[in-house]
């Protein structure tokens, strides 16, 4: 399997990564590596301590 971009983490920054790059050229081969089948935004426990979520 060949892919132009790997990243290795689907958390927030590599999610991010994948979508500026696309954004920016959506005829790129992107390839996400993450072991996780569900992604949760970290700093967002801290919201949901405080009430916010």
């Amino acid at each position: 399997m060949k892919h132009q971009i790997v990243i290795v983490g689907g958390g927030a920054a590599g999610i991010a990564a994948a979508a500026g790059l696309l954004k920016r050229r959506r005829d790129l081969d992107v390839a996400i590596i993450e072991p996780k089948d569900k992604h949760y935004y970290q700093p967002g426990w801290t919201m949901v301590g405080g009430g916010v979520f």
